[in-house]
């Protein structure tokens, strides 16, 4: 099942007024329900305001920043607001987990979310950035709501349920409708500026990327092994301080040293900007992002943009890049710098024209793995990602092999 911020339950907290007060020439807000004061941050605000709608929604047993040593000796970590029931014992019936307005709620709050609730054991677990909420039901398994419930639907467990449907790839016939392409773009997953050319295409591969109904195989050329693959929501960021949302399909593999990391492939629409104070004038194409997650790094390694970087050869649409690569503060390497690396790692991927060239795909038929093509593609994909990496390890003098 795939949600799109137009079906999560929606909040108004606009309509909550904080009072502010100063401690040291700095703003702070009152926590009713500890009777301290606590600094004005964004997720403050955000709590605080929350405390004052369930309050005004029936709910009045409350307590904010729970550590979860009270439920579990030596556990780690504090839930934002705990509403217990009204029993002589009072016990957890709601957890909330609240990040700021712009903090996307993706499968990343989800889980901590749930980790927080196995010490806890609440029946209703609620993230929230202030505008969007999600909602999920603990009984037995863990599955989202549609609304908000009140206290009384609780205790009686009268929930209203999303249907647990997982998202279907649409057909290869209706690749071109405007149905299909309304959809793919509602999802964030396709650029409004893209060409009209590469639309059948782009959902092609992107049905491909989101389907995990179909398994990747086992072993890859040049991967020595993937463990497992799966499609999460998550969110990563770029040395620029842009951020990816969406919903990714991973890899975990071995590497070639015997380590187990995390490669996650996706294909995201970016946001059209015009005279945005940070971004500037910047058409809304499609870009095929890849992030590598290796426990104490998770980071953006590749972003190349499908508008610019495909080639069409007789119905056949090959995805190329030029070696363009930025590395945090040292800034963008020179082009032939990261090709010249990558011909002596992998002289495969570098074309007679120095194109690293990533896969090529016959557009008259639908993507799938039985394709040797396609795992190919896969296969140069995560190599080019990793290599990326390793690039950027020796611009900063580390030691690689």
């Amino acid at each position: 099942m795939i949600l799109n911020e137009n079906e999560f339950v929606r909040i108004n907290l606009n309509k909550y007024k904080l009072e502010e007060y100063k401690r040291n020439k700095k703003p702070y807000f009152f926590d009713e329900t500890k009777k301290i004061l606590r600094p004005k941050t964004p997720e403050e605000e955000v709590r605080q305001k929350l405390v004052k709608y369930f309050r005004k929604n029936g709910f009045n047993n409350i307590v904010t920043e729970v550590s979860l040593t009270h439920y579990k000796k030596w556990s780690r970590g504090r839930i934002d607001i705990i509403i217990k029931n009204y029993d002589s014992e009072p016990k957890p019936i709601i957890i909330i987990e609240c990040k700021k307005p712009e903090f996307p709620l993706n499968d990343d709050v989800k889980e901590q979310l749930e980790n927080y609730n196995k010490n806890v054991h609440a029946k209703i677990g609620i993230i929230t950035n202030g505008f969007n909420c999600r909602v999920f039901s603990f009984e037995k398994k863990m599955k989202e709501l549609k609304k908000i419930p009140k206290y009384q639907d609780i205790i009686k467990k009268n929930l209203s349920y999303y249907k647990n449907d997982k998202w279907k790839r649409p057909s290869f016939s209706k690749i071109r409708t405007n149905m299909v392409l309304k959809d793919f773009k509602d999802f964030g997953w396709i650029g409004e500026d893209s060409k009209k050319l590469y639309l059948p295409f782009f959902i092609n591969l992107i049905g491909f990327i989101q389907d995990e109904s179909k398994r990747s195989p086992k072993l890859l050329e040049k991967i020595k092994k993937i463990i497992r693959d799966g499609v999460k929501e998550t969110s990563f960021s770029n040395y620029g301080g842009g951020r990816w949302d969406s919903r990714y399909r991973y890899f975990m593999i071995e590497d070639e040293n015997g380590n187990n990391q995390i490669i996650n492939i996706s294909v995201i629409g970016s946001l059209k900007c015009k005279n945005d104070p940070k971004m500037g004038n910047r058409k809304g194409h499609t870009y095929l992002v890849v992030a590598i997650d290796n426990y104490k790094e998770r980071h953006m390694s590749l972003e190349l943009d499908l508008d610019k970087f495909i080639q069409i050869d007789d119905n056949h649409f090959i995805i190329w890049h030029n070696g363009r690569l930025t590395s945090g503060k040292g800034g963008s390497s020179k082009n032939i710098e990261v090709i010249n690396f990558i011909k002596r790692h992998s002289s495969k991927l570098v074309n007679e024209n120095n194109e690293i060239v990533l896969g090529r795909f016959d557009g008259t038929k639908e993507i799938t793995w039985k394709q040797k093509n396609t795992r190919e593609f896969v296969s140069n994909v995560i190599e080019y990602s990793l290599l990326r990496d390793k690039f950027r390890k020796f611009k900063k003098g580390r030691n690689f092999q």
